[in-house]
């Protein structure tokens, strides 16, 4: 799987994204801190959100993103979550490995998790770069 096709498969909330409950759709609220557990999916992860009703801390898999109207701000706000996923999923592989592979196959999953980390400031950078350039 290419790094694309993996950026298009996934999902993962940053903090200040709005967001919807999937089970009550009217209450939008905003991720003010990311709880992830690096054994489980992103799907998994929790996320402590502020909502008018009150504060919450869901699983991603509860909620879902509430886009702003701008196509590219949309765009690049999936890239820059997907980007975040994998960037964790790599980590956890690193994190897994530590101890019980050898050296050459070790020192490929570091590449791999510092490729992600390269992908995944350049998403977040190119989204606060729009987000500053349009207003969005």
């Amino acid at each position: 799987m290419t790094l694309s096709e993996k950026l298009e498969g996934s999902t993962m909330f940053q903090i200040g994204n709005r967001v919807i409950r999937r089970n009550k759709p009217e209450e939008i609220g905003t991720v003010i801190n990311v709880i992830t557990n690096i054994q489980r999916t992103p799907e998994f992860a929790m996320y402590d959100v502020e909502f008018a009703s009150s504060r919450c801390i869901l699983h991603g898999y509860e909620l879902r993103a509430l886009y702003s109207s701008c196509k590219e701000w949309r765009q690049l706000s999936r890239v820059c979550q997907k980007a975040s996923a994998i960037y964790f999923r790599v980590v956890l592989d690193l994190t897994n490995a530590a101890g019980t592979v050898g050296p050459t196959e070790f020192e490929l999953l570091r590449r791999r998790v510092e490729s992600a980390r390269q992908v995944c400031k350049l998403a977040h950078e190119r989204l606060k770069q729009h987000t500053a350039d349009h207003g969005c």
